[in-house]
């Protein structure tokens, strides 16, 4: 003798089914209920301190420089792309070095805050010339307020290659 379906035990399957889903659609609401955390803003001029340094570069014909970027006490923020403007500077002013950029929108963003910086390479052949650069400006990308800087001891006064900017290897 089998077990016949009745209309109260469909009711039932029916009930504890809607039951299970609606703890599940629970789960997700509370899992939407929760935002994501805020993405920072992009980093400006006065949001972040910069330097440079001379890294060793991959054979004896070039140069390899590291701009870097940190963020203030207190702040966290975003830059992706490459420094914009690139603005060398010698003893009686601007130079004409050429600085060839990455495509621009090729970067990824990077965070800065308290411990995470970022640096962009800039590259280049070594050569000796008579225009020294002694310190350099640029724009982060997003922001029209120049940064200005000391460059490295040493100075360049060649072209230069600059990369995007990422996370800085410590």
């Amino acid at each position: 003798m089998g077990i016949r379906p009745t209309k109260r035990s469909g009711y039932t399957v029916a009930l504890v089914a809607a039951a299970v889903a609606g703890l599940g659609m629970l789960g997700v609401s509370a899992a939407q209920a929760t935002p994501p955390p805020p993405t920072p803003p992009h980093c400006g001029a006065g949001d972040v301190i910069v330097s440079t340094a001379e890294q060793p570069a991959p054979n004896d014909q070039e140069r390899l420089y590291m701009l870097t970027v940190q963020a203030k006490p207190g702040v966290q923020c975003l830059v992706s792309g490459a420094p914009e403007n690139l603005t060398f500077y010698g003893q009686s002013g601007a130079l004409p070095i050429n600085v060839e950029l990455p495509p621009p929108g090729s970067g990824e963003q990077v965070v800065v805050a308290e411990g995470q910086r970022a640096v962009a390479y800039l590259g280049g052949p070594k050569t000796e010339g008579p225009a020294r650069a002694a310190s350099v400006s640029f724009t982060l990308p997003g922001d029209d307020a120049p940064i200005r800087t000391e460059w490295v001891r040493g100075g360049v006064d060649g072209p230069l290659r600059a990369g995007n900017f990422t996370t800085g290897v410590s």
